[in-house]
This record gives C-alpha cells, sequence and structure tokens, in this order.
C-alpha cells in the first residue's frame, strides 16, 4: 500500500492534566517538562519526570502524545511499532510498516496515576524500547470485501499487501485497519488505478524554409499517469539547450538550418509502457542557379534544348512560360526532371522568349532566353497548279524564305522562253492576256548562297470561268401546284449544277421523285406544300472554279381573303356586310405585319418589295407576308421599269431608287407606306402624279405622303419617321412594335 508522501515532523512529550485546574501558576503540575525530541538517541533511553502535588487528593492522567514539530523521522528510522513505559504501566503505539520509515497521524493514550498528597512529589520515568510488532487485521470478513491472501494477493504480516498479475477487476480503493494492544484503530486508505497510454496522433511530414525560427509541438498522448514526452534523432535525445532544443513538448528549431533535414522521433511513455511517431522534416531553401537558360539558335525542323539548372532544398520544380504562357508537355514540348526544356520539330513561329522558375517553398528565381530559329530555305506557302481565266490578266504567286533572303523567278518547264507577254518578277508569274497556248507546266526556282536552290512545278491550265445564263429568282407557288427554280450556267471546261435545299444538298437524279433537277440545272418541285418554302441554292461547279446563287421558295397557306389590299378595299367597299375597320383594326394589322418583319430583319432578311399586296389574310384575319412580286401580275401598274427591272417605285426610299441600296431600312420606309395603304383602305400612294413625277419627287426629296383621312397625328408621325431622308433616323421594327403596342387582345381584326 502506498503511505503518505513527504517529510513529517514528530516528538515524544510527557503532558500532565488534572481535575481541578491545570498546572500554571499556583495550581498543581508537572515540575519540569520532558521534550524526548531534545535527546540525541532516544532509543532505550529512560528519562525521570517529576510530579509535585500542590493539594491533597490530587490525582490525573499522564497523556503520552506523538505531536508535530521535532526530529525527521526518516533519520531516526523508527521500527514497525514503539512501546513506551510508564511507571510500570506499558502502552504500547503501532504504526504500519510502509517500507519508507515514515510515522503518520499524532496518537494519544492515557496513563492512569495514583492519587497523592499535598506537597508530596513521585517520579515517572518513561522508556522507548522496540516491541515485537503486532499484525493488522482487516475488519469485517472477506466475503464483504475483505481482502485476504490467495494465489495471486498476499497480505505480509506488517500490513503490506502484495498483488500479482494485476488487472481491471484489482481496481479500486484499498482500506488498511490496524490495532494495537492499547489505543484506537488506525486506518489509512489508498487507491489502485491501472497505468494506460492511449495511441500518439501522426505526425504529418513538415517542409519548413531555412534560417528561420520554427516551433514542433508533439501532442502528449492521453495516459495514467500522465506520460512523459520527449524528442530524438537518429537515437540521440533532443538536448534542452542549443540551437535545436526540447522546450516542454515542443521542438524548436532557432533557426532551423539545412542539415537539420531528416526524421525526428517523438516519444511518450508511462508505467503502461510507451508509444512514438515519426516526423519528416524538409528543410526548404532558396534555388540557386546552376545553369541558366541561354539565347540560342535552333534549326527549322529539328529539336532544340533550353537548359534551366537550379539546386535547392527539396528539388527546385522548375516551370517553362512561351511569351508568358505556361508550357505544358505535349508532342511538341518536353520537360525534363532537372529542368531542360526540349523543342520537338521547331517551327518558324518557336522563335519567341521563353521564361525559366525555378521555385521551392522558400523563395524563386527565373530567368528568360531567346530562341532564334534558323529556317530552312522553303516555299512560303508552296505554289499550286491553278486554272488561268481566259482573255484576263492574271498575276501566279510564288514566295519563299531562308537564312537569307532567296532570290524566285519562274521558268517554263520543259526549258522555252517564257512568251512575251508573259514575264516573272520577283516571284510573280504575270499573263497580261491569257490564251490558250499559256496551259502548260511551268517551275519556279527559290535560292540563295548558303542554302542552295529549290524548285516547284505547277500546271497551269487555261479555262472559260463560270457565269449564270439564267439566274434563279425567288417564286412563289400556291399549295398542290409544280415549282419550277431556273437555273443555267456555261463555262469551259462545262460546269456541273447541284442544288442545295434547307436540309442539305438535293439528289434529284433518281426518277420518280417529288423533287428533281432537269439537265438543263433547273429545279422541279412537284405538288408543293408549305413545308417546301424556305432557301434554295443553284451551285455551278468544274475543275477551276464554283459559283452559286440564293433563291426563295414560298408557298403560302391557302387564303379566302385574298391579299391585305384586297381586303382593305372591300372594308372600303359599300357593299361590306360588316362594319368598317376601326381604328383599333387598323393598328392591329400593321401591328402583325411589324411583327412579321421583325423577325425577317432579326434573320437578316430583306423583302424589297413590301406593301398591301404582297400581305395575305387568313380565314381567321391573320396576316401573313409574302414573297416579294406575290402579285406583280395582277398589280403591273404598281410596279415601274428602272435600269432593266421591274421595281415598286412607290413604295422604295431614295437610296433605293438613286443607288439600287436595299438594307432592313429600306424596309422600313416601305411599311410606312404600307401603314398609309392601311390607313387609307388600299389606296395608291401618290394617286394624282405619274411615274416620272414620283420618281422625281424621289429623286429630289421633296415628294411626302399627306395624312391619310381619320388617322390620328399619332400614328402619321411613326409614319414619318420611317421616311426619314437619313436611314440611320429610321426606327427599327421592334421600335414599330412597341409603338404600336400588343396585337394580342385583338387577333381577329
Amino acid at each position: 500500500m502506498e503511505s503518505e508522501q513527504g517529510q513529517n515532523w514528530f516528538s515524544w512529550r510527557l503532558l500532565m492534566d488534572y481535575m481541578a485546574q491545570r498546572y500554571s501558576g499556583s495550581g498543581s503540575g508537572m515540575e519540569g517538562g520532558m521534550d524526548l525530541c531534545d535527546m540525541e538517541d532516544w532509543r532505550g533511553v529512560t528519562r525521570p519526570f517529576r510530579l509535585h502535588a500542590m493539594e491533597d487528593n490530587w490525582a490525573g492522567n499522564a497523556l503520552l502524545s506523538l505531536c508535530h514539530g521535532g526530529r525527521s523521522v526518516t533519520t531516526l528510522g523508527f521500527p514497525s511499532s514503539v512501546n513506551a513505559e510508564i511507571s510500570g504501566l506499558v502502552g504500547s503505539y503501532d504504526y504500519p510498516n510502509t517500507g519508507s520509515n515514515h510515522l503518520h497521524l499524532p496518537v494519544l493514550s492515557e496513563v492512569s496515576l495514583m492519587p497523592l498528597m499535598k506537597d508530596s512529589s513521585c517520579f515517572l520515568s518513561i522508556l522507548m524500547r522496540r516491541c515485537p510488532a503486532q499484525p493488522s487485521e482487516p475488519v469485517g470478513s472477506s466475503n464483504n470485501g475483505f481482502v485476504s491472501s490467495t494465489y495471486r494477493v498476499t497480505v505480509f504480516q506488517n500490513g503490506s499487501l502484495l498483488i500479482t498479475s494485476v488487472g481491471p477487476r484489482n481496481t479500486g480503493t484499498y482500506r488498511c485497519v490496524g490495532t494495537g494492544q492499547r489505543g484506537r484503530q488506525l486506518t489509512l486508505q489508498a487507491k489502485l488505478s491501472l497505468a494506460k497510454i492511449e495511441d500518439m496522433r501522426p505526425l504529418s511530414a513538415r517542409i519548413l524554409t531555412a534560417e528561420t525560427l520554427h516551433r514542433i509541438t508533439c501532442k502528449q498522448p492521453d495516459g495514467l499517469p500522465p506520460p512523459t514526452v520527449w524528442w530524438t534523432r537518429s537515437g540521440q535525445r533532443i538536448a534542452e539547450q542549443g540551437r535545436v532544443y526540447q522546450a516542454g513538448n515542443e521542438l524548436v528549431f532557432s533557426p532551423i538550418m539545412e542539415e537539420d533535414t531528416g526524421v525526428y522521433t517523438c516519444h511518450a511513455a508511462n508505467k503502461a509502457g510507451e508509444k512514438q511517431q515519426d516526423l519528416e522534416i524538409t528543410v526548404a531553401t532558396s534555388p540557386e542557379w546552376v545553369e541558366r537558360p541561354q539565347d540560342t539558335a535552333m534549326d527549322e525542323g529539328k529539336s532544340g534544348f533550353l537548359h534551366c539548372l537550379s539546386k535547392a532544398s527539396p528539388e527546385p520544380n522548375v516551370t517553362w512560360y512561351r511569351n508568358g504562357y505556361l508550357i505544358v508537355s505535349d508532342s511538341r514540348f518536353q520537360i525534363f526532371q532537372n529542368g531542360t526544356l526540349k523543342i520537338l520539330n521547331v517551327e518558324v513561329y518557336d522563335g519567341t522568349i521563353y521564361t525559366c522558375v525555378s521555385r521551392t517553398p522558400a523563395g524563386r528565381i527565373e530567368a528568360s532566353a531567346r530562341v532564334a530559329v534558323l529556317e530552312n530555305l522553303k516555299f512560303t506557302p508552296p505554289p499550286q497548279s491553278q486554272c488561268l481565266e481566259l482573255d484576263k490578266e492574271v498575276t501566279v504567286h510564288c514566295s519563299a524564305t531562308g537564312r537569307t533572303k532567296p532570290t524566285i523567278h519562274w521558268v517554263k518547264t520543259d526549258g522555252s522562253n517564257l512568251p512575251p507577254h508573259v514575264n516573272s518578277e520577283a516571284g510573280l508569274l504575270r499573263f497580261h492576256r491569257v490564251t490558250r497556248k499559256d496551259a502548260g507546266n511551268y517551275t519556279c526556282i527559290a535560292s540563295n548562297s548558303q542554302q542552295g536552290e529549290i524548285k516547284a512545278m505547277v500546271y497551269l491550265s487555261v479555262a472559260v470561268f463560270i457565269s449564270f445564263r439564267i439566274v434563279p429568282e425567288n417564286t412563289t407557288v400556291y399549295q398542290g401546284n409544280s415549282a419550277i427554280l431556273h437555273c443555267q450556267a456555261s463555262a469551259d471546261p462545262v460546269p456541273h449544277i447541284q442544288w442545295r435545299g434547307r436540309d442539305g444538298l438535293i439528289d434529284g437524279n433518281k426518277p420518280h421523285q417529288r423533287i428533281q433537277v432537269m439537265p438543263n440545272g433547273s429545279l422541279v418541285v412537284y405538288h408543293v406544300s408549305s413545308e417546301d418554302s424556305g432557301k434554295y441554292t443553284c451551285i455551278a461547279g468544274n475543275a477551276c472554279n464554283i459559283v452559286h446563287r440564293d433563291s426563295f421558295l414560298y408557298v403560302p397557306p391557302i387564303i379566302t381573303r385574298g391579299d391585305l389590299k384586297q381586303f382593305l378595299r372591300i372594308s372600303k367597299s359599300k357593299d361590306e356586310k360588316a362594319k368598317g375597320l376601326s381604328t383599333r383594326h387598323k393598328v392591329a394589322l400593321c401591328s402583325q405585319v411589324a411583327l412579321g418583319m421583325e423577325h425577317l430583319s432579326n434573320n437578316r432578311f430583306v423583302h424589297k418589295d413590301l406593301a398591301a399586296r404582297n400581305c395575305l389574310v387568313s380565314a381567321q384575319r391573320v396576316v401573313k407576308i409574302s414573297a416579294l412580286g406575290l402579285n406583280k401580275d395582277v398589280y403591273n401598274s404598281e410596279y415601274y421599269h428602272l435600269r432593266q427591272a421591274w421595281v415598286p417605285l412607290r413604295w422604295m426610299p431614295p437610296e433605293a431608287v438613286q443607288d439600287d441600296d436595299f438594307s432592313t431600312k429600306s424596309d422600313i420606309w416601305s411599311f410606312g407606306v404600307l401603314m398609309w395603304e392601311v390607313f387609307s383602305l388600299g389606296e395608291m400612294p401618290f394617286t394624282p402624279m405619274a411615274d416620272d413625277e414620283v420618281l422625281a419627287g424621289l429623286q429630289n426629296g421633296s415628294l411626302k405622303l399627306s395624312a391619310p383621312e381619320n388617322c390620328s397625328s399619332r400614328f402619321y408621325k411613326l409614319m414619318q419617321r420611317c421616311w426619314a431622308a437619313s436611314p440611320k433616323e429610321r426606327p427599327s421594327f421592334s421600335d414599330i412594335v412597341n409603338s404600336l403596342g400588343d396585337t394580342s387582345a385583338d387577333s381577329k381584326v
């Protein structure tokens, strides 16, 4: 059992107490005191005490006490028990044997004295000597938690308790109860616990910057008793002072140096055992140059190297940049582990600035170098065989480059001289007027003094380039009918004609198909439907060139109310059963047209012939915009012959009349005229005037349409905005839609 620790101070002292009063003043008491602590060696010594009675029949008790404040117990070597004899009477005081010769708590015991007469005296003597130890006896029985000797537990006669193979069931609180021949029981208590130690947390590898202060903490694992922590390196314990030392649980580098790189071990130990964890420390230093990248000349088409060698701890990480952009290893660039950059198959554009960056956690260095590419003698690009257009002036180009500027000239491959109308100058072969005899093989020769010469042969053929004899036109066909899109081209060699629709090239050579390409190049679509509407492209090509022209096929839906112009005229007629169109209805008609034109303009489609005659009204009175020239034959009086074409003069802006400049802004002008038609219920613009007068008025800018009858100023101002002289000042169709408002409130006009 564990005893109370530390140094305790005790003394033996004989005290007298009496029934009347304590000894002092005139009272009776002990004559002279006797403090055994004053003796050099108290063992086996008898000392007298003189007691003097001050009154008759005085009696009292002699108290023998173990008191604090005396000699050190550890130097006296007390035995297991101490025996005191007072006037022949013996009192025994037992103390457990602790193995450390320590006594514990003060003990009081009484010895009765015979009555004394007044003025009489007696002498008492105290003998301190050894006496046999008395066995400690447990209080209670072993069945009630009392400890008794077994094969694993031994209770010794001196009171000591031995437990072998201690396990969890042996933990707990133990009490030692001792009794002597006289006196009170003495109980001592101690707690038995099992020593333990938990695993330590792993220590992650650390990279630390050189020449700086670092503290690394090793967390003490849980344990009983608390484990002691220390650090070692290569089996040697870290000292508590120096540049690298241990402070508490911390490993301190003050400062850390490159030679401190290595593995350090943190240990933790108590009675239960020892745990340890290794910590790998790498000391990072700033990179230093071994070999900087240098300006380098590299041969085109070969491999080149740029060196970037540096040293540091840990091994530096090297990255390369080309014109400021990071280089990653790929099929043309390779970065070796030592930092060298390899450029495979060097090309001309590789001639630029390269920057090498070497870095560690402690810092970085960088250096740049320029690569100069030594170009091969080569054509840029090589000349190609081509067609020369008959009777035209043609130039054939040949260019080359090398380490020095090469000289370039043309010759006929057969060795004959160039004809007078053909000359070669600085790589340009000029034909002032191509003839049939100019066809043949020609050779371009490039040379310089360092790299010799190179040659490239081409064949030049003479041809008549493709031109369209019949250009496909935009066509409108009603459902169920057949549509023919004409396209004819001529050239030498004879061109081949193909058509492309919205789903790609049309294979029109198969018989019995609804869409066929005729031998003369025209496209025929039988039994058209609304799904056939769209753009069709005629493509004419031969070995020398390819040309194409676009056309649009429009298949309008089945219409029961005719075009918008007819609808407006009927609304104006007295025979119209329904009431006339209100302003609200007119605005709705214009809004539908504006929405349709907004869609076309957003898709970059220019109508060129927007008018009421080219808008259709369905049975549900929904307005649709048709292709231009839908009713050109019906309304031929509304077209004017200008520059060998029939044009809608009264709906055209000045720029279209004068410069044939059509755009979305010219469609805006035409929309303003269409609005005027709607609000005038189908009247012809500028009715009193002849076409020549209208042409002159448009050319000099003096022609203006007056406001229709019953048209509010708000809508007439919108028309005038559409007729602005400058196209830039005209509104967009989106602006017009917003101005007219939402037409969905009255879709049936």
